[in-house]
C-alpha cells in the first residue's frame, strides 16, 4: 500500500468512524458517562509502545475519553513523555499510570542487537531510544549470558517496564506529590492478547 491508498484508508475509516458515533452515541456516553465535547476525565493513562499490533484502547475494552494513552516505540520516557504523565494525572486527575511493554519488541530487540553486535544505531534519534532500554538489556544479558538473544530479549521487556516505572516517579516532582498516585507496570502477549500486570 503506497502513501496515497493508505491516506485514502484513514479517511474512509473515519468516515465509517464517525457514522457509527452519529448514529450511536452509545460509544460516547456508555463508559464515559458524560459527552467527550465536556472535557476529558480519563480513569488512567498508558504508555505503550507504538507498535502496530498494540491498540490500547480495545486492549482494556475502554470507550472514548477512558484512556490517556502515550505511545512512543520501546514505551520509553523523555521529559516531553513525562510532561504528558503530568499533565493527566495533575490536571485531569487520572490516579492510575501504566507502563505497557509488549512481547515481540522491535525496539528491545534493537536495543539487544546493539548490545550484542557493539554497534550502535545509524539514526542519533533510534539511538536515543535504544540508549534507554540498554540497562535493561545489560540487567538481562547477566541473567543469561551473551548465547541466548531470545531469552535476552524476554526478560529485558519486563525489565525495561520496571525501570520506566522507576524512572517515570524519579524524574517527576509532580507525580511524586500525588497522593494515591498508583504506576503499575504490565507487558502485553501479542500471540495471546492477554496483558500481565506485573509485581
Amino acid at each position: 500500500m503506497d502513501a496515497h491508498q493508505a491516506l485514502a484508508t484513514l479517511k474512509t475509516g473515519n468516515q465509517r468512524f464517525t457514522e457509527f458515533v452519529t448514529n450511536n452515541q452509545a460509544i460516547v456516553v456508555e463508559h464515559n458517562h458524560q459527552p467527550a465535547s465536556e472535557g476529558q476525565a480519563p480513569i488512567a493513562v498508558v504508555v505503550a509502545c507504538s507498535d502496530s499490533r498494540l491498540p490500547v484502547e480495545h486492549l482494556f475494552h475502554c470507550g472514548l475519553g477512558q484512556l490517556f494513552v502515550i505511545r512512543v516505540a520501546g514505551n520509553v520516557l523523555t521529559e516531553t513523555q513525562i510532561g504528558s504523565v503530568e499533565y493527566a494525572c495533575s490536571v485531569l486527575g487520572a490516579k492510575l499510570v501504566v507502563i505497557l511493554g509488549h512481547s515481540h519488541c522491535g525496539a528491545v530487540n534493537a536495543a539487544v542487537d546493539c548490545a550484542l553486535s557493539g554497534q550502535a544505531m545509524a539514526s542519533p534519534n533510534l539511538a536515543e531510544i535504544v540508549e534507554q532500554i540498554t540497562p535493561a538489556v545489560d540487567q538481562a544479558i547477566q541473567q543469561h549470558g551473551s548465547e541466548h538473544p531470545i531469552q535476552i530479549a524476554q526478560t529485558a521487556i519486563e525489565l525495561n517496564v520496571h525501570n520506566v516505572c522507576h524512572r517515570l516517579i524519579e524524574k517527576s516532582e509532580v507525580l511524586q506529590s500525588i497522593p494515591e498516585l498508583n504506576v503499575v507496570g504490565a507487558s502485553y502477549d501479542i500471540d495471546s492478547g492477554k496483558v500481565s500486570f506485573l509485581d
